[in-house]
């Protein structure tokens, strides 16, 4: 495929760390079968 898993693992363990943080205020903790929402924005308008 000519790519390592060294990025994928960089990725998943920045983002890991992210969700510890965000759910650290609560108690909480992450885990790997809990719900992740995806959002994706588009510009509705043109440039000027």
């Amino acid at each position: 495929m000519g790519t390592t898993i060294e990025p994928l693992k960089k990725w998943k363990k920045a983002h890991w760390d992210f969700f510890a943080n965000a759910l650290e205020e609560s108690g909480k903790k992450p885990t790997e079968d809990m719900l992740i929402v995806y959002e994706s924005f588009e510009t509705i308008w043109p440039k000027k």
